[in-house]
């Protein structure tokens, strides 16, 4: 969301996407989060913005997870059940958890959880 609002944060995910790019890193989103975003640009902007944020991020170099295995499914809802998480924010969290990478966010609910070192974040 910060990048796509230009918001502080958005320098920084433009080099992590430019990376992924020169397939110098690996970017992975969980679809539930692509749904997030397009229901935030929705709500302030509308259909044709929310599909067309969409349409952009799709286009992005991330690997997009589509399926909701039990792991993902139990390590979102207990992240949900002990922290102040919205649920798909759980989500990004577990995702981040199960395969072993920072949480790229500027989201101050996700301190919590990784001051307690159940994940490591990228801060922005």
């Amino acid at each position: 969301m910060a990048f796509l609002n230009d918001e502080p944060g958005a320098d920084f995910v433009s080099d992590l996407l430019e990376r992924g790019n020169r397939r110098h890193t690996t970017l992975s989103m969980h679809v539930i989060n692509l749904g997030e975003i397009y229901y935030a640009v929705y709500r302030v902007g509308g259909e044709v913005q929310a599909e067309s944020a969409y349409a952009r991020v799709r286009g992005f170099p991330i690997r997009f997870l589509a399926s909701i295995e039990e792991d993902l499914l139990l390590t979102a809802a207990r992240l949900k059940g002990q922290y102040l998480l919205s649920y798909a924010d759980a989500f990004a969290g577990a995702t981040a958890i199960l395969l072993d990478v920072p949480l790229v966010t500027a989201d101050p609910e996700f301190r919590a959880p990784a001051r307690d070192r159940l994940l490591q974040l990228l801060w922005r």
